[in-house]
């Protein structure tokens, strides 16, 4: 009797799997589908301008004009300080950051054009986006001018007392 209702369980098992496989072979409309589920209007516009990427705390910060000139008088601080320890200030790239700001966060691909450069965008668009975070570029401190610049690995440089935090600390 067990061993009956065994067989019987194996059976409809095999049964109900044997159904369900064949339903999900059946002819399938994908159109009909989509028109159904993923094709309806969103509530949200597409993003379209630089001002779509705006969040509310940004009313607060500075536009990427204004940051760049912070950045240009920061650099000027920075190299009068590097110029007493008789160091020069490295070149670097103070205009206005073009990378809509907030648009990494939001992982928008417009600026990349993605079907020209693929997902990395042109060259040198990862260190734009990169700086469109903070609004500060990335630039190069030679070895013989870090421990000025950064204070962290001497407190005399050339004779020198170096600032607290270097150079970059009295600049901020």
């Amino acid at each position: 009797m067990i061993r009956d209702l065994s067989r019987t369980w194996r059976f409809l098992s095999f049964l109900t799997l044997t159904a369900f496989l064949l339903s999900g072979c059946s002819a399938f409309n994908l159109d009909t589908w989509h028109g159904k589920q993923g094709m309806t209007q969103s509530n949200y516009p597409p993003f379209d301008s630089m001002e779509d990427f705006t969040l509310p705390m940004d009313v607060y910060d500075l536009d990427n004009v204004r940051r760049a000139y912070v950045q240009e008088a920061r650099f000027k601080v920075l190299g009068s300080c590097l110029k007493k320890f008789g160091f020069t200030m490295p070149k670097h790239d103070v205009t206005p950051i073009r990378y809509p700001k907030n648009a990494a966060y939001l992982g928008w691909l417009g600026e990349k054009d993605v079907a020209h450069y693929g997902y990395l965008g042109p060259k040198n668009q990862g260190a734009e986006e990169f700086a469109a975070l903070d609004g500060l570029r990335a630039f190069v401190i030679p070895a013989e001018p870090d421990a000025a610049h950064s204070g962290h690995s001497a407190s005399r440089v050339n004779g020198i007392k170096v600032p607290k935090m270097g150079c970059a600390g009295e600049a901020e």
